[in-house]
């Protein structure tokens, strides 16, 4: 019976208090009592930023065989997005590319925001075992000579005509990187 006029004596004061806090405090302690759960809101988290634009191909499948670095560790980051990648034939080969996100990475100097790594899947299995980093990337998205295929930290040549190729940025510690684009070399 007590319990009963304590209810009702806190249904009264939440009827009569303005105040919001003591309003929910007592709507609280009321649910409590009637064997509820309190009413609190909950925080809401923001959702997870889902990246604009997929990976052509999984990163898992990009070995980091050539180039002197291994960035495999490197974490999607959602605002990073290349488009438009083409790799042009004839004397030296040219990537050009365009993109957004990178150009807020920070610069090491020149200008450099990332790093371009390119790989190649030369027997068709689905794995690119021979690709890593071949140049700098400045935040003006200016095309890319690939000559350092030929000659650079372990780089040993294109590939043929028809191999399929996959390409992603990474920022210059290999910590956060961009989509995987993938095309056929020229």
């Amino acid at each position: 019976m007590k319990d009963t006029a304590h209810i009702i004596m806190v249904g009264a004061l939440l009827a009569l208090v303005g105040c919001s806090t003591v309003k929910d405090k007592a709507k609280d302690w009321l649910e409590q009592q009637l064997g509820n759960e309190p009413t609190q809101p909950t925080p809401e988290q923001p959702p997870a930023q889902e990246p604009a634009v997929a990976d052509a191909v999984a990163f898992d499948k990009l070995v980091w065989s050539r180039g002197g670095e291994n960035f495999s560790k490197a974490v999607r980051d959602p605002a990073c997005a290349i488009t438009g990648v083409k790799i042009r034939g004839g004397g030296t080969p040219v990537l050009s590319y365009g993109g957004e996100g990178f150009q807020k990475w920070p610069v090491k100097d020149e200008n450099v925001t990332h790093i371009w790594a390119i790989f190649f899947d030369e027997d068709g299995d689905g794995v690119f075992e021979r690709g890593g980093k071949f140049d700098w990337g400045r935040s003006t998205a200016a095309d890319r000579p690939l000559a350092h295929l030929t000659h650079y930290k372990g780089w040993d040549g294109y590939p043929r005509k028809g191999t399929p190729w996959a390409a992603v940025i990474t920022d210059v510690k290999g910590k956060r990187r961009s989509n995987v684009v993938k095309g056929v070399w020229p």
